[in-house]
């Protein structure tokens, strides 16, 4: 199906510009999540500007659902804004267990000893979760990753907690992979400023 199939209630179709036609795909590939209803009213805003006959509301929606169902290719639709950032989730793979894992292992509680901070215990984590995220994730590299949402870090557990488990799976499953992703790489760093800062105080 083409952007340019859009019937209007059944009996004609409605034609899209090339450039209406990127921007519906610009939009959903960036951001599958978005709320369609603003992407309606930029769409139809530009197509008044126009003199053109707007899109109308349920078969657009209709038609989104679609383009996305599409683009998951069978995969549950929980997991709709993983696969179109490069994100393909193993079939072992569930949100409940993710969101767990954060409270478990992608955190930093008992890495710290009576002596200081355990720096084997930090490498071993680290390679561990490292490895266990590239796994659950088809291969995706964190650090590549990193550079996509280091700006919203500080607020990723904040939009989590605000969420009740049984609502919002996709946006759940995003926000679970950017903890991770960032626990990894923070980790990394963590890591890397007390082995300096050991070094330091033995020479």
């Amino acid at each position: 199906m083409q952007f340019s199939d859009i019937k209007y209630l059944g009996k004609r179709y409605v034609q899209l510009t090339l450039n209406e036609i990127l921007e519906i795909e610009h939009n959903l590939e960036d951001n599958p999540l978005m709320i369609k209803k603003y992407l309606l009213e930029s769409i139809n805003a530009n197509k008044l500007n126009n003199n053109m006959l707007p899109l109308p509301k349920t078969a657009f929606y209709d038609f989104v659902d679609k383009y996305l169902n599409s683009a998951l290719k069978g995969d549950n639709i929980q997991y709709i804004w993983l696969k179109t950032h490069g994100v393909t989730p193993s079939k072992k793979y569930s949100i409940e267990e993710a969101n767990n894992s954060l409270n478990t292992i992608f955190n930093f509680d008992g890495l710290k000893g009576y002596s200081g901070v355990d720096l084997e215990n930090i490498a071993v984590r680290l390679q561990r979760q490292g490895y266990r995220l590239m796994i659950i994730t088809g291969g995706v590299d964190p650090f590549d990753f990193y550079e996509k949402i280091k700006g919203r870090v500080k607020h990723l557990q904040r939009h989590l907690a605000s969420i009740k488990a049984n609502k919002s799976h996709p946006i759940q499953a995003r926000l679970i992979f950017e903890i991770q992703v960032a626990f990894i790489v923070n980790c990394q760093d963590f890591l890397i400023e007390q082995i300096i800062h050991r070094r330091g105080r033995i020479w």
